[in-house]
């Protein structure tokens, strides 16, 4: 080498806090029927990639939900399978047609389908059944298939589910119509998958998503949201400040009946770190391009985990909520959810696409944090803070001697500003600077007993951002010859 001056650039002096970045840490909790290996059940597994998450997951609501949170910006997407219990199921069959064939489903469906038969000739078993098929309501359809003289099944490919056909003949253009039950986990399969996840020590969750739907009534909801909200408690006395979201709503009922199930059971329902989700809506799989029926939760947890704490999931400069095709429940023309606590989607007039309403959470009325935005933030100051005062955890601390004319005993003047100071620049760096807070205060007690309680008290206060959820404007004419002539 020649002779040259070669400089060593060094890091780390500043102490500055690393920056948490824009999203949040997700883990989605839900049963995967086509699970590639029974020994992932209860296991935190880590994605970047869609078709991996399908691959190991196989299909299924599983991972459908994982690729369509890497589609929407975060990544890496987290996911515990848990046991599978009951569901995959064929919903109630409606034959619309002359003809007197018949067509039922047999095996289990890894996800929610809404099928559709439709007869493509009139032969009937002896000739051939000939037909195509569609597993989202009829948006989009296989190639017509014609089975071998006799043959009386087909296997739809990477469903789980088989169809059945029998009689002599059909008519063409008849259609059999049903919409499979969802693959369902039970209450403790979902807690066992929850303590599974935040027993590793390796990721900082900041968001779980429990992928289980009520069947019959929201009274099941309920009973998910308190075995959630429990886990979710005991996490947090063990320093995971986590929230959760789960669904409350019953597929296929009308709007009232919904909301009337959803209020009467979560009335007098509270917990601090739990969203409850109401209503479905038609998404586009990032998978398999198909529009399938899901509950307003998958792209709401998936606007969160994609966006700054502070954000409000439904900031309109932020765009629509990315792959809704529509809503079977609109918050913003029936207006029966919003006041309840629950968490909906809605239409904007002037605005296209659809929205989160706002991001509620089930606390008690008059808590800090019955928006979700006080939830995120706190708890990304929780950690914050907490390893920040890590670095001052049994260190010997000077305090004033008993001639000091203020705090005799108490902790020294410098080194209170040292820790106020440590403390605050990691907040400031994560939060302040990124415009998650309006102001940051950090004070340690000048005159606490540490001597005697071994204990140093440190008070931390942040003020947030305010929200524009509602905006007034005064609009008229105005003519300036007038104004001149007053």
């Amino acid at each position: 080498m020649i002779p040259q001056v070669n400089p060593t650039i060094q890091d780390g002096a500043l102490g500055i806090a690393p920056a948490s970045g824009v999203q949040s840490n997700v883990a989605i909790v839900g049963p995967a029927p086509q699970l590639s290996s029974s020994t992932l059940l209860n296991t935190l597994l880590t994605f970047t990639d869609a078709q991996v998450a399908l691959t190991t997951l196989g299909r299924g609501m599983l991972a459908q939900a994982v690729a369509l949170y890497l589609a929407s910006g975060v990544n890496p997407v987290y996911a515990v399978p848990s046991a599978f219990d009951s569901g995959g199921t064929a919903g109630t069959i409606t034959h619309t047609g002359a003809g007197s064939g018949t067509v039922t489903q047999t095996g289990t469906a890894n996800d929610v389908y809404e099928v559709i038969v439709k007869m493509a000739s009139t032969a009937g078993i002896a000739a051939g059944v000939s037909f195509l098929y569609s597993l989202d309501g009829g948006n989009h359809w296989s190639n017509t298939i014609t089975l071998a003289a006799a043959a009386t099944t087909y296997v739809v490919p990477n469903t789980g589910i088989t169809f059945t056909f029998s009689g002599s003949s059909n008519a063409i253009g008849d259609t059999y119509a049903w919409q499979t039950v969802a693959p369902a986990t039970s209450d403790a399969n979902v807690t066992a998958a929850l303590t599974a996840a935040f027993a590793q020590g390796t990721v900082d969750l900041e968001i779980v998503h429990v992928l289980k739907t009520p069947v019959t009534a929201s009274s099941e909801a309920f009973s998910t949201a308190a075995a959630v909200s429990a886990a979710l408690t005991t996490a947090e006395g063990r320093f995971i400040y986590c929230m959760g979201i789960v669904d409350g709503g019953v597929d296929n009922q009308s709007a009232s009946t919904m909301a009337t199930g959803i209020t009467t059971a979560f009335a007098n329902f509270a917990g601090t770190r739990v969203m409850v989700c109401g209503g479905y809506e038609k998404v586009t799989s990032p998978i398999d391009g198909n529009l399938y029926r899901r509950p307003v939760s998958w792209t709401t947890g998936a606007r969160l985990a994609s966006k700054p704490p502070a954000e409000h999931p439904g900031r309109t400069a932020s765009g629509a909520l990315p792959g809704v095709a529509s809503l079977y429940y609109d918050e913003d023309a029936s207006l029966l959810l919003d006041t309840s606590r629950i968490t909906t989607h809605r239409t904007i007039r002037g605005a296209q696409g659809y929205y989160v309403t706002r991001g509620w959470m089930m606390a008690s009325s008059g808590s800090d944090y019955q928006y979700v935005m006080a939830r995120r933030v706190m708890d990304r100051a929780c950690r914050i803070a907490r390893r920040r005062l890590i670095r001052f955890l049994n260190e010997s601390l000077p305090v004033n001697p008993s001639t000091a004319t203020v705090n005799p005993g108490g902790i020294d003047e410098i080194t209170a500003r040292v820790i106020e100071a440590w403390v605050l620049r990691g907040l400031e760096d994560v939060l302040l600077a990124t415009q998650q807070v309006s102001e940051i205060r950090v004070s340690v007690d000048r005159t606490a007993n540490i001597i005697s309680t071994f204990t140093l008290p440190v008070s931390i206060r942040l003020t947030p951002v305010g929200y524009a959820e509602s905006i007034q404007y005064i609009i008229g004419f105005y003519n300036p010859i007038l104004a001149i002539a007053a």
